[in-house]
């Protein structure tokens, strides 16, 4: 029986019907992606191989290896801090204490990219307009509580200030428009007060007649009568100067807190300022809180 399976085994492999099974890669979805999946660490050589996000393999004078995310690098202490954890404080490695640094790579360089070091930036700053007020808002999910703490309090300084400048900038804009336009206001008035002048003659609260008292009395033959002196061709002295309100009680209630509010917004910009003070930066962008050492 045995003789028979294997007489059986070499007729089939010599009319060739039994062949090895091949996996074609129009089947596999990960085929187009595979190459730049896989990472290769070499040697980081160049400055663009330390930029803050940069998946760095740094083995210590003492053959202990740290793998992470370079966070920033600290020029005038010579120390590169690393985060080994999401979630964790970056790790701090001195130059004298670094035998060697690798870089992470893409084996295949990722299509609409000039470099092929595997990035990992951590700060994210969005900005969002609602007109001319602009709402900041930090993302870093990789951070450790006390550097989301920070930015978190550093967001709400920075949104404070646009709030406050925002509405500064629009009182300072209605007083100036108010200026503006002052002149022109007082011109309108005065056509008005004259327009009125012209059409109303008064004695005490009474309103005359439309028409000249003293020439009809003389055509009457009545005289001159006293009582209407005040309307021979001349206007009563009450009438000189008509006050016509424009919101000038308004006005005074935008000027009256403008001092206040303008010492609030200086001292507001001071301490956003001295909070800036502790981001890294790189290319004009937020990399990493320094921490007090």
């Amino acid at each position: 029986m045995r003789k028979l399976c294997l007489f059986a085994l070499l007729a089939a492999l010599s009319q060739g019907t039994v062949q090895a099974q091949i996996k074609l890669p129009v089947f596999d979805p990960d085929a187009e992606t595979k190459g730049t999946k896989e990472i290769v660490y070499k040697e980081a050589n160049g400055l663009r191989d330390f930029r803050h996000g940069t998946v760095l393999l740094v083995t210590r004078a003492n053959d202990a290896k740290v793998h992470g995310t370079l966070v920033r690098v600290d020029r005038a202490n010579k120390r590169l801090y690393v985060r080994t954890e999401p979630g964790t404080t970056p790790v701090a490695i001195d130059q004298k204490d670094i035998k060697k640094v690798e870089k992470a790579t893409y084996a295949i360089r990722p299509a609409g990219s000039d470099d092929a070091n595997v990035t990992q930036p951590e700060i994210q700053r969005i900005v969002i307009y609602n007109g001319n007020v602009a709402s900041v808002n930090y993302v870093g999910l990789t951070l450790s509580p006390g550097e989301k703490s920070y930015l978190q309090n550093l967001e709400e300084m920075e949104n404070d200030v646009n709030r406050m400048q925002n509405n500064v900038s629009m009182k300072l804009g209605v007083i100036d428009n108010e200026l503006a336009i002052q002149y022109e206001r007082r011109r309108s008035s005065e056509i008005i007060n004259n327009m009125i002048q012209r059409q109303m003659w008064a004695l005490g609260n009474l309103q005359a007649p439309f028409f000249f008292p003293d020439r009809f009395f003389r055509q009457q033959n009545f005289g001159t009568v006293p009582q209407y002196a005040g309307l021979l061709g001349e206007s009563a002295s009450s009438w000189n100067v008509l006050n016509i309100s424009h919101d000038q009680k308004d006005l005074l209630k935008i000027m009256m807190p403008l001092p206040e509010e303008t010492v609030t917004l200086r001292k507001a910009r001071e301490a956003l300022t001295a909070a800036q003070a502790r981001l890294a930066y790189e290319d004009g962008r937020v990399i990493a809180v320094v921490s007090k050492e």
